[in-house]
């Protein structure tokens, strides 16, 4: 990466991010900060050249002490936004770092603790092992500011991949007493039910989540999965309607039609258009073994209605 940048500021000697990331990188992991001093001095030169005083300040208060920094809540709201700007392109760990300047300036500073959980989270998704770190800052932004319902949120989906679902019910049934209209929390609260077995208990959380967000796909989705278990196969027909209607380009809402028409309902006649319509949707995608699944479904014969 050193070797990368250093290339980039040669060829383009006015480049004032590549010199900005050199410094971040001497002073982050090659742990060299006279070396990031030099490159950060002159990515502020060029910032300001380039009228971009935002930028600017970052990469002075990078390699100036904190107490220099007189307004330190703007200082902290500009780390927030850069941390929020590189979330945004995918770069997770500098995220990290920039929520972690921005509490530098402001320590009870929620927005960054919650931001710094879902970039842990995002690095998580993409194998890094962060989501205990994500569970830390989660229960941090709850301690701050109890009132705020997304950080209950956040954690108890944090505790429902890390298989804790008692923790996980537990923090989102306190949720419902902070916000009693959030579909997420009925979500997920039926989504941990779910996965512990207790399918009654999951159906009525999905319920209660479809009632407040009726044109989710995935509240309706999984809703209807949800009926399944319970084998209301007539109802989990009308949620994956419901899947179809509002996202008609959905595959697997119309394969689980299907499949529950043919399998469970006994009517192929119904079946056969969104089987159809699920095999060229995932043809269009490429997923042939999908595609191959459905075809050996429509070769097979149609369950027997029961008596």
């Amino acid at each position: 990466a050193r070797q990368a940048l250093k290339k980039s500021v040669r060829v383009w000697p006015e480049f004032a991010e590549g010199y900005y990331q050199l410094g971040t990188l001497h002073l982050k992991k090659l742990r060299n900060p006279k070396r990031a001093v030099k490159y950060l001095e002159m990515a502020e030169q060029l910032y300001l050249r380039q009228n971009d005083f935002p930028r600017a300040a970052l990469a002075h208060q990078l390699h100036r002490s904190k107490e220099e920094v007189h307004d330190k809540n703007k200082a902290a709201d500009e780390w927030l936004k850069e941390g929020l700007r590189l979330q945004g392109l995918g770069w997770y760990q500098g995220a990290v770092d920039a929520y972690r300047m921005a509490q530098g300036f402001k320590p009870d500073f929620m927005d960054a603790f919650y931001n710094m959980g879902v970039a842990y989270g995002c690095m998580e998704e993409n194998d890094i092992d962060a989501l205990h770190k994500a569970v830390w800052v989660f229960k941090k932004s709850i301690d701050i500011s109890p009132e705020f319902i997304h950080s209950y949120t956040a954690l108890g989906a944090s505790y429902i991949k890390q298989g804790e679902l008692v923790l996980a019910m537990e923090v989102l049934t306190r949720a419902i007493h902070v916000e009693s209209q959030d579909s997420n929390v009925y979500y997920y609260l039926g989504i941990a039910c779910r996965m512990n077995s207790q399918i009654s208990q999951a159906v009525d959380y999905m319920r209660q989540a479809v009632a407040l967000k009726p044109d989710s796909v995935q509240l309706q989705f999984y809703f209807g999965l949800s009926l399944m278990d319970l084998e209301m196969f007539e109802e989990a027909c009308t949620a994956f309607r419901e899947v179809v209607r509002i996202k008609p380009d959905f595959a697997d809402g119309h394969l689980m039609l299907g499949k529950l028409y043919r399998e469970k309902l006994s009517d192929p006649g119904k079946a056969l258009p969104y089987l159809k319509k699920a095999e060229k949707l995932f043809m269009k995608v490429e997923d042939y073994q999908r595609v191959g699944q459905i075809r050996q479904l429509l070769i097979r014969r149609p369950a027997k209605p029961s008596l």
